[in-house]
């Protein structure tokens, strides 16, 4: 049992090392980062339609809905023109990125200036609003803008989670062998 637990510490640790990797690579790369992202898009949703097709087969035939295949179809045919045109894909995922960065500053921006009488630091949730305003235009206008802004948030993501995952595996193996030592202490004890 105890064998079992101290195996996997070096994997979490060696996750870590790999996504902090993964997160230098995107933020290097933005571009191929947001490509990758887009054709990974493509692929689950094409799956989705193909677990919806499935699905219908493998209902009781009383019980199948013509729409529910119909829906799965559409979907396998939206995934694969989003893996063979990742351009578009990529393209239409920023353009959701800015809207939602640009609501997101609004919102920000009308919340800090409603809370100005009652709290003192408002201003910096003002400031912070209107820098993802501006974010959110500049990359709707700007491909290579959108590419590098959604990199940089699925980068810090990944590294923190790296870095997490680094900390959890040391930690485990930290405890695995504190609680090792113990046992043996106590079956040493035990056994005088």
């Amino acid at each position: 049992m105890l064998q079992k637990i101290i195996k996997p510490w070096w994997a979490i640790v060696l996750m870590g090392v790999l996504f902090i990797i993964c997160a230098i690579l995107i933020f290097n790369y933005p571009t191929a980062s947001l490509l990758a992202l887009a054709f990974w898009l493509g692929w689950l949703v094409m799956l989705a339609g193909i677990a919806a097709v499935a699905s219908y087969f493998s209902a009781e035939k009383d019980k199948r809905q013509m729409a529910d295949l119909l829906i799965g179809i559409a979907t396998i045919i939206v995934g694969l023109l989003m893996i063979s045109k990742a351009f578009v894909t990529a393209y239409a995922i920023i353009i959701l990125f800015s809207i939602l960065m640009g609501l997101i500053g609004i919102w920000i921006v009308s919340f800090a200036w409603r809370a100005r009488s009652h709290w003192s630091s408002w201003w910096i949730a003002g400031i912070l609003g209107c820098i993802a305003i501006v974010i959110s235009i500049k990359s709707f206008w700007d491909f290579q803008t959108g590419a590098e802004s959604i990199s940089s948030f699925l980068g810090i993501g990944v590294l923190f989670s790296g870095i997490g995952l680094l900390v959890l595996g040391f930690m485990k193996r930290k405890i695995v062998y504190t609680v090792s030592d113990k046992i043996h202490s106590m079956k040493e004890k035990r056994f005088k």
